[in-house]
């Protein structure tokens, strides 16, 4: 008796605490590795590359880095567009150059060289590096997005 109550309650990590549908609230918003991506999709990575290769996956390459939109995610996954600024709370907000390394899942090392190669936007304050987050995000969707083919 007590092994078909053991069987019927499920422990941490079990399938009743995985989504059942793709929920974008799930995923924080920043740009997000190959791996964080897949994860959320709940594919493997060599899925998830071989999409990106097909271009059915929009991403952004920064650098030597490939990155992903959770807005591109959740297109991908309900088939519904949705703009970074639905997702995004507040897009006047500035941010240091550790602060948007952080959202673009980078280091600053790559923050760096792409502010002195001036690919990257960036103001600077008293000798500090700040970036517009909706300016940033207009300049990654023109220069370093790679959009999917419909």
């Amino acid at each position: 008796m007590d092994d078909n109550k053991a069987l019927q309650t499920e422990g941490p990590g079990s399938a009743q605490d995985r989504p059942t549908a793709f929920q974008p609230g799930r995923i924080e918003p920043r740009l997000t590795t190959r791996d964080e991506a897949a994860n959320y999709l709940q594919l493997s990575t060599d899925t998830l590359d071989r999409l990106r290769r097909e271009r059915k996956v929009a991403f952004y390459r920064i650098g030597r880095s490939i990155r992903f939109g959770p807005w591109d995610l959740f297109q991908l996954a309900s088939g519904k567009s949705m703009a970074a600024k639905e997702l995004l709370e507040n897009m006047d907000r500035v941010l240091t150059k550790a602060q948007f390394a952080d959202f673009l899942s980078v280091s600053t090392r790559t923050i760096e060289n792409l502010t002195r190669d001036r690919r990257l936007w960036h103001r600077k304050t008293g000798g500090m590096m700040r970036f517009h987050l909706g300016e940033a995000l207009i300049q990654l969707d023109n220069e370093f997005r790679v959009a999917a083919v419909e």
